[in-house]
């Protein structure tokens, strides 16, 4: 495959749609399209990291045939495995636009994200990894168990492809507005005051206090539907009935709210 591949004209009409959608609803989607000429990948998710310093990591965008709840919790459960930040900055170290770290793992049984992957139907994870202005962007793709593993002319593919389509991906933040200053974990705020069932809090919904939780992290609504991955039209719905069932009419009153709420804590 190799150099022949960026000379691909189905190819560069699936860069072109990238490009051209950057905006676009179904952006991750034409991520695993593009990708598809340097070997089948079927789900990927991207992760920032608002300081290379501080490898804390925000799922950001994500596609794939697993659904949003699988991708989410096998990120989770990853990232609270105790060598997840060692291998992180193992894999940022040295990262730049110029050459991008690229690793493709295949977890051991005896590896601790064994069952996660299992679980899922995953074989391998490719990461390739860029940065921008001091934020780190953490592309991972991964391979099912049906396709069998990555052969070495994939693997070349796919270093020539991936730093572009990461190129691509970074764009895209920029253009909805996550960028480094908004890419850091949210507090859970909402989501905790759910939990223990404080008045007004509990009859929100899991959904509607992630949403109101995003926002209260500076967030705009094109930020929060990329980084829970709904459509904005769906966070202005959960935004409305988190709303009403606080008895709010604008986010400088839930500001109001959990300020109060944290006084009496």
């Amino acid at each position: 495959m190799g150099n022949h591949l960026l000379l691909d004209p189905a190819l560069a009409r699936d860069l072109a749609a990238l490009t051209h959608g950057l905006d676009a609803p179904d952006f991750g989607k034409r991520v695993l399209r593009a990708v598809s000429h340097a070997c089948v990948l079927r789900n990927f998710g991207v992760f920032v990291v608002a300081d290379a310093r501080r490898p804390e990591q925000v799922m950001s965008l994500f596609a794939g045939d697993l659904g949003e709840y699988r991708i989410r919790r096998n990120a989770r459960e990853s990232q609270a495995q105790p060598e997840y930040a060692a291998r992180l900055a193992a894999l940022l170290e040295g990262a730049g636009p110029d050459a991008p770290p690229f690793e493709i793992h295949r977890p051991e049984e005896t590896d601790p994200r064994w069952p996660i992957y299992r679980r899922s139907s995953l074989l391998e994870r490719v990461s390739c990894v860029s940065i921008d202005k001091g934020a780190v962007y953490n592309v991972n793709y991964y391979r099912s168990m049906r396709d069998g593993g990555i052969d070495a002319e994939e693997e070349a593919a796919l270093r020539l492809l991936l730093p572009l389509v990461n190129a691509l991906i970074v764009v895209r933040h920029k253009l909805v507005g996550v960028d480094r200053l908004q890419a850091v974990p949210r507090r859970r705020r909402v989501a905790s005051l759910r939990e223990r069932k404080r008045p007004g809090f509990a009859a929100l919904s899991a959904r509607e206090a992630d949403v109101l939780d995003v926002l209260a992290g500076g967030r705009s609504v094109a930020a929060v539907a990329l980084e829970l991955g709904v459509s904005e039209n769906t966070v202005r719905t959960l935004r409305a009935r988190g709303y009403r069932k606080l008895g709010l009419a604008s986010l400088s009153e839930l500001f109001a709210l959990l300020l109060a709420e944290a006084d009496r804590a």
